[in-house]
């Protein structure tokens, strides 16, 4: 995990998830039980192989999910709001002069990380044409611009990280810190108005976060920071957002 550049919370405990091993320790004991050569120790090996089989079958699933939950990756088989970002889709050490530039290298990311079939062009030119008339930026080295795509791909996404801050002007004085480029198509509004929210208040209210976030080195480290513990209320299950929204909206006679 150190040589793939995993992050420490994740060499440390997601190892716990190799330990349940029944299916493997089975089939060799019923291996030693056909062996004439092991007759004699066939009873022994046989006894403690079963206790050992016990055992772990009985903490291998407590410690699996301790595993899971200090790794960061509990949860994963449900779609939270800002899911569509993985580490791939996340650059660190990002520089650019001016925000064209910066949008339009994040857009060669999104493009390739996603496999958009995407006119890189039309999209920065519909992104700069947005940031014309209002600024992106949400304050305390953020911002979130977006453009709008065609197809079913719905919200895809990806985010820069400068640790020094990009040099061009803010509304809030503040050199950008970190840049999310979201692309969606028209039915996804809602939801890029939420992941837009969701990232303004986790960073513009939680000073740690924000420290972690900007200090990030690597893409793991920025990945792990967006499902630790301390992001779950921001980063809350995609079916949650839809019972609330459910129960907003009227019912139709």
């Amino acid at each position: 995990m150190r040589l793939a550049g995993g992050t420490e919370n994740v060499r440390r405990y997601l190892g716990f998830g190799l330990i349940p091993q029944a299916g493997v320790a089975e089939g060799l004991l019923l291996d030693v039980q056909d062996n004439p050569a092991l007759a004699e120790s066939a009873s022994m090996i046989l006894a403690v192989g079963v206790a050992a089989v016990a055992i772990n079958e009985i903490i291998g699933p407590i410690l699996v999910r301790f595993g899971l939950a200090k790794s960061g990756n509990m949860g994963q088989d449900r779609a939270r709001l800002i899911d569509f970002i993985h580490e791939e889709n996340i650059v660190t050490n990002f520089h650019a002069e001016t925000k064209s530039d910066a949008i339009r290298q994040l857009t060669e990311l999104m493009i390739s990380s996603h496999g958009l079939k995407v006119d890189p062009e039309v999209f920065v030119a519909d992104v700069l044409a947005r940031e014309s008339h209002m600024s992106s930026c949400v304050g305390n080295g953020l911002s979130v611009p977006h453009g709008e795509i065609e197809g079913d791909v719905g919200m895809v996404g990806v985010m820069g990280i400068s640790q020094d801050g990009l040099p061009f002007a803010t509304p809030d004085g503040l050199r950008l810190r970190c840049m999310v480029l979201l692309a969606a198509t028209s039915g996804e509004q809602q939801r890029r108005v939420e992941i837009k929210g969701v990232m303004a208040r986790a960073i513009g209210f939680d000073w740690n976060l924000r420290h972690q976030l900007y200090a990030a080195r690597t893409p793991a480290h920025v990945y792990e920071i967006l499902h630790a513990e301390e992001f779950e209320d921001h980063n809350y299950f995609l079916e949650e957002s839809e019972a609330v929204e459910a129960l907003a909206t009227p019912s139709a006679q």
